[in-house]
């Protein structure tokens, strides 16, 4: 383990500044959690690299790399979210400067807008007052716009408020009831626009007073009396021959009239394709409405505001199945006929309007991998479906063009199968689209679209593609795949018996997206570009990918290549053409024995050598340090297996004795100790080791020098220290000549480790003085 990291820098020499490394990203504008990869190039060959991203106050070593033989090196990296700057650190290049340019990365990112409280009252003229308040993440004094739905389905901005510190906002606004307010943050630089759920206004709606008549004016009396004029006899009626009574021609008005139920009842029916606002009065706390639909009828129900719910009734008097869910909901129609609507609200208080809206879907046709279709909707809530005829067993996935955020544009898609049934979707990677295995039907499928609350759908040049699915055989031939359809997938099987470590490898680009199923369709996690499967189960695992551009990949699934390793000597290997396939040594174990383990290839020392992966109880310890081999002691003999770290397709595992030197007492007086000691690399690669004491506390300083020595001239050598009883090592290097080095942290009985390199030999000569702070 490593536990501190010093570095020497080299003699000053001329610098050319026009020959600075150079660093460019792959991607300069992703979304957040994507990786992306820089790659430098411009340094020297096999030398250590250190990545470096700006932070508000210093650069900052982000990951370490060494370059390959043509001076290129290549980092894959998750970059923060919002604006991101990178450069390349070269210590101690040779005669040029040692910091490349600026290379930028934004990371666009997706806050969020929650609505923690919403309380409605009255307002005067008919109005309500709707005070709102709620949290937000990554928005601290940020103004939101407040935006309500128009009637033509666009949204207007009608209020600003500004976030607190914490994130936290309030607003209050005067409205009509029934109307859809939502607030939006807008996008700024790297962060994407984000938007809360929506508010229903819902207040008592204030019903039109009826006016009062105004009275008949009263006569204004005569002030001049006027003699009553003298009234004229009534005649005697003659008598009628006819004794049968006349009836009557003006009958008296019925004093108690029957009330009329339903003085208007239109009001009482709907028609699908339209949105019709329905008024519950004061102290009714349900009504129904009528609406005419055919059996096998397709509608979709939304219900908003007053807080009321829904169930249809068919004509029957049966439950329409399904029609009682939330709000928006799909049924279809069980008959032919008047279905019966009952809106409900909870209590009864107070009159308020309902916002229905029935629809049926928008049909369009489609097919696969035929040109794209636009899909859109007038209406809240409607559905649009796009039919295409696919066999069964058939990979498919979905494309619409994304947004102006880069996104796919919003919606909540499903697929229906021939039978009328979901089809479960197939992975859960943010992709270009979503994709699909069909099931073992032919016929005509369903790809079904939902508008997200209080939007319409609106998605451009809709596709439905064909993936390709293939078998890589383990240990066997690769699954060739083409993906150049944006949109596009592809699944790659391969059977495996249980109990094995597999590795899933590619020849594709660095940003290939992934996801891996076990026979039992669970998903396996996936962290890094060669997933390994260990152990596996008995059967067929399936690897879905996608590319966002065009890739031609070839993907291997291999077992380890296991090799019976040399006990001293080198021991070649052939990786075969699978990338980055497992190497494994199986290491025959002499107790009491110290030896060190280097994976060379044409270039020389192979990153870090070896780890443990069986027979760690024949091993007292182990030491695993950048830029040296691998060191390890053993206690017991036996068989050791080690995974080991190549670099290439071919190389050599090397096995060597180390002889582990102790060093002599110079001097000492009470401040410092000094000791010395001689060490032989005889071989190419023969790791050198001292046996040293430092005092017992961790703020002794260790002074090491070389006084003379054999190695030729500009030999770089890598240092390193630790506690073989921790298992604890600190490295120092690589670096050039000369010495000394200094390091504290260090106490009680210590190894020092001095390598040379693959190739050179020599000896050294070391003064090692102990300093008691």
């Amino acid at each position: 383990m490593v536990s501190g990291l010093g570095l020497v820098a080299a003699p000053a020499e001329a610098v050319d500044t026009a020959d600075r490394p150079r660093l460019s990203v792959s991607r300069p504008d992703v979304a957040s959690g994507t990786p992306v990869v820089l790659r430098g190039r411009r340094v020297d060959p096999r030398t250590r690299v250190v990545l470096q991203r700006r932070t508000p106050s210093a650069w900052r070593r982000v990951v370490a790399k060494r370059s390959t033989d043509r001076g290129v090196v290549r980092f894959r990296v998750v970059p923060p979210d919002g604006d991101q700057r990178y450069r390349l650190h070269v210590p101690g290049q040779r005669g040029r400067a040692g910091r490349s340019a600026v290379a930028s990365v934004r990371v666009r990112w997706q806050p969020t807008l929650t609505l923690t409280s919403t309380t409605h009252a009255t307002a005067p003229a008919g109005a309500v007052t709707t005070s709102v308040s709620g949290s937000s993440s990554g928005l601290a004094g940020v103004g939101l716009r407040r935006e309500v739905l128009r009637t033509d389905g666009t949204w207007g901005v009608t209020g600003t408020t500004t976030t607190g510190p914490n994130g936290r906002w309030a607003d209050s606004f005067t409205s009509v009831d029934g109307d859809l307010v939502r607030y939006v943050a807008p996008a700024d630089g790297a962060r994407l626009p984000a938007g809360s759920t929506t508010v229903t206004v819902d207040g008592p709606a204030i019903t039109p007073s009826t006016p009062t008549p105004t009275p008949a004016p009263t006569p204004t009396p005569d002030p001049t009396p006027t003699p009553a004029p003298t009234p004229t006899p009534t005649p005697t009626p003659a008598p009628d021959p006819d004794p049968t009574p006349d009836p009557d021609p003006t009958p008296d008005p019925d004093p108690d009239p029957d009330p009329d139920p339903d003085p208007d009842p239109a009001t009482h029916r709907l028609s699908v394709g339209t949105t019709t606002p329905v008024v519950l009065p004061d102290g009714v706390a349900s009504r129904d409405l009528l609406v005419g639909l055919d059996a096998g009828q397709t509608v979709t129900l939304l219900v908003t505001g007053g807080g009321a719910s829904a169930a249809l009734t068919g004509p029957s008097g049966a439950p329409v199945p399904g029609s009682d869910a939330p709000s928006p909901v799909t049924v279809t129609a069980t008959g032919t006929g008047d279905h019966v609507l009952r809106l409900a609200r909870e209590g009864s208080d107070g009159e308020t309007t309902v916002s229905v809206t029935l629809s049926e879907p928008v049909l369009r046709q489609g097919s696969l991998d035929g040109a794209g279709v636009d899909l859109a909707t007038t209406l809240p809530g409607q559905l649009v479906e796009l039919f295409f005829e696919a066999d069964g067993g058939t990979l498919v996935s979905e494309h619409a063009v994304p947004d102006s955020c880069c996104q796919p544009p919003p919606g909540r898609l499903t697929l229906i199968d021939p039978a009328g049934d979901p089809v479960p979707r197939l992975g859960r990677l943010v992709r270009q689209g979503r994709s699909w295995l069909l099931p073992d039907l032919d016929g005509t499928y369903v790809l079904r679209v939902q508008p997200e609350p209080g939007t319409l759908v609106a998605r451009a040049q809709q596709t439905v593609l064909t993936g390709a699915q293939v078998v890589a055989s383990l240990d066997g031939e690769a699954g060739h795949v083409t993906l150049d359809r944006a949109g596009e997938v592809a699944l790659v099987r391969t059977s495996v018996p249980a109990g094995l470590d597999v590795r899933l490898s590619d020849t594709g680009p660095d940003l290939l997206q992934r996801e891996v199923f076990a026979p039992d369709g669970s998903a396996v996690p996936v962290h890094s570009t060669t997933p390994d499967l260990r152990p596996t189960q008995a059967g067929t695992y399936a690897e879905l990918v996608s590319y966002d551009g065009s890739a031609e990949v070839d993907l291997y699934a291999s077992t380890p290549l296991e090799l019976d390793l040399v006990a001293d000597g080198s021991t070649p290997y052939d990786l075969g053409p699978a990338p980055s396939r497992l190497l494994r040594g199986r290491l025959a174990a002499t107790a009491g024995r110290t030896a060190s383990v280097e994976v060379l290839d044409e270039l020389g020392l192979c990153a870090r050598g070896a780890d443990l992966v069986s027979g760690d109880e024949l091993v007292a310890w182990m030491a695993d340090v950048e830029d040296q081999p691998s060191v390890l002691r053993t206690s017991a003999d036996g068989d050791i297996v080690l995974g080991l770290s190549p670099c290439g397709r071919e190389g050599v595992v090397r096995i060597q004795d180390v002889v582990i030197v102790d060093d002599e007492l110079v001097s000492t007086d009470g401040v410092a100790t000094t000791t010395r000691a001689t060490v032989a690399a005889p071989t190419p690669g023969r790791l050198m080791v001292v046996a040293h004491t430092v005092g017992d506390d961790f703020s002794d300083r260790v002074s090491l020098r070389s006084t003379a020595s054999t190695f030729p001239v500009g030999t770089g050598f890598s240092l390193a220290h630790g506690a073989p009883e921790f298992q604890l090592y600190s490295a120092f290097g690589p670096t050039g000549d000369p010495f000394p080095f200094d390091y504290t942290q260090a106490r009680g009985e210590q190894l020092l480790f001095v390598y040379a390199g693959p190739t050179a030999t020599g000896t050294l000569d070391l003064e090692i003085e102990v300093h008691d702070w």
